[in-house]
């Protein structure tokens, strides 16, 4: 069956997560001072780890493999941060 569910995301430059194949990133944000990422799955499928990737402003984009997932905000606005979560592995 298809879900929405919530994963926090660590603010570093790599980091692996577990989560159901097939999983599409909806949308990243704050909440309650923690990093999440919101992703539809099929909560049924096999788990599979998938690599997050996070970029400062000005800093080299992830290659083509990578999917942007969006932008996030840190510590007032001084921290702007933006991740990607590579294909399948």
């Amino acid at each position: 069956m298809k879900r929405v569910y919530k994963q926090k995301l660590a603010v570093c430059d790599e980091q692996d997560i577990f989560l159901p194949k097939g999983s599409k990133a909806l949308h990243i944000d704050i909440q309650k001072e923690d990093v999440c990422m919101w992703f539809e799955c099929d909560d049924e499928a096999q788990m599979e780890r998938r690599k997050i990737l996070g970029i400062g402003t000005g800093y080299r984009v992830p290659s083509q493999e990578a999917e942007y997932i969006g932008t996030v905000l840190l510590y007032g606005g001084s921290l702007v941060y933006h991740f990607y979560m590579e294909a399948n592995q």
